[in-house]
């Protein structure tokens, strides 16, 4: 199996899809969880910062003034240490390290399904992006602009109102 990525904005299913293929055995990583080699939070001025320990602190002025990173060498030392692995996940660089993957796919979804699924509680359990109705606001613009950085690196599309079975289906995996 190749090392794959599949990103997606905010709600288009990653954790979710994770989640329901690890259940089933195959190697897949929530791109949140790959650990401080990976994953920075960044300020302004470019100096590291950790995520507020209470989500709640995390709000649209925190967001807007950090970014989240993975490390590309990081992520590179990351696959090898665990191949084959399929990561789900996203960050601010996604679309500039994607050359890291064997395949890249992009989770498509429309802008109403996003705003219905960040609102559900066991998605709030979780994380902290969206459990502020201007987070959900702001979403919208962020969404389309991932959808035509992904369509212009010619990635590879998902449906991803599609169940973790269909998508699975649509890798051709075994």
């Amino acid at each position: 199996m190749p090392n794959i990525l599949i990103t997606g904005p905010a709600g288009s299913g990653k954790s979710y899809l994770s989640k329901k293929w690890a259940e089933n055995g195959i190697n897949t990583i929530d791109g949140d969880a790959m650990g401080p080699e990976v994953c920075k939070w960044i300020t302004e001025d470019g100096k590291e910062e950790s995520f507020p320990n209470n989500l709640k602190d995390a709000d649209v002025e925190w967001f807007s003034s950090h970014r989240f990173l993975w490390d590309h060498k990081g992520l590179r030392k990351f696959i090898d240490d665990n191949e084959p692995v399929i990561i789900l996940g996203t960050s601010d660089n996604v679309f500039e390290i994607t050359d890291s993957f064997d395949k890249a796919y992009y989770l498509k979804v429309p802008y109403n399904v996003v705003k219905e699924r960040l609102k559900k509680p066991e998605r709030q359990e979780f994380t902290a992006f969206g459990q502020h109705e201007e987070q959900r606001d702001a979403l919208e613009k962020m969404i389309l602009e991932s959808d035509q950085k992904a369509e212009a690196l010619g990635m590879h599309m998902i449906d991803a109102t599609l169940s973790a079975e269909e998508i699975w289906e649509l890798l051709g995996l075994k």
